[in-house]
């Protein structure tokens, strides 16, 4: 396993993150603040970044986690978007509904390890088909907390594929929001991946 921080995201800057958290707490999984919950409009190689700033007053965080599966882009591609399937495998997004084009709204329940289960409706950014998907929500009006959350599928030599699985938060609360969903955020990413890896290789 090889960890390390990347400090400085090569997505733009224009793009953001995929969770619409709650105005009222910023302990986002853990159940203590009073907050509804998160709203519309976020060889195995984990990477994590931590923050980088964007101006002179604009943190720019990101968490970002890889793995190498022994499954053809194709195949991994094809339970990415096999939302009905999810609830059968997947630890951390427990059920996604909607349609995966760009505009359209998604319905995304996500229950981190031993946290309450969190639903949200992220629009989606990108689909490039085998290999890119991307959604983006935004705390309350854009510029307080953005999120994008990007799969992206590369081929290895092998013909096996590299996921990253990404999430980058920019915004002016930012910085107090992002602290507190960090450890949880990124233990169930890996925690996905693993598990995506796990399906794509036995199927």
């Amino acid at each position: 396993m090889d960890t390390r921080c990347s400090h400085a995201p090569k997505r733009d800057p224009s793009r953001y993150c995929g969770h619409r958290v709650d105005a009222v707490g910023v302990n986002l999984f853990d159940g203590r603040s009073a907050g509804r919950g998160w709203r519309d409009e976020p060889a195995v190689s984990q990477h994590v970044g931590r923050s980088r700033f964007v101006g002179e007053k604009m943190a720019r965080h990101e968490i970002t986690t890889q793995i190498d599966i022994a499954a053809t882009p194709e195949k991994v591609w094809s339970i990415l978007l096999d939302f009905p399937a999810y609830s059968k495998w997947n630890p951390f997004i427990r059920s996604i509904s909607g349609t995966a084009r760009p505009g359209a709204r998604l319905q995304v329940r996500i229950q981190p390890e031993g946290r309450r289960a969190i639903t949200f409706r992220p629009k989606v950014l990108e689909v490039a088909d085998g290999h890119t998907l991307r959604w983006l929500g935004h705390l309350g009006v854009p510029g307080l907390f953005d999120g994008e959350h990007a799969f992206e599928l590369a081929t290895l030599t092998d013909g096996g594929t590299r996921l990253t699985q990404s999430e980058f938060f920019t915004g002016l609360l930012a910085r107090l929001i992002f602290p507190s969903m960090e450890a949880a955020t990124t233990a169930g990413f890996q925690a996905m991946n693993q598990a995506l890896k796990q399906r794509a290789e036995t199927l």
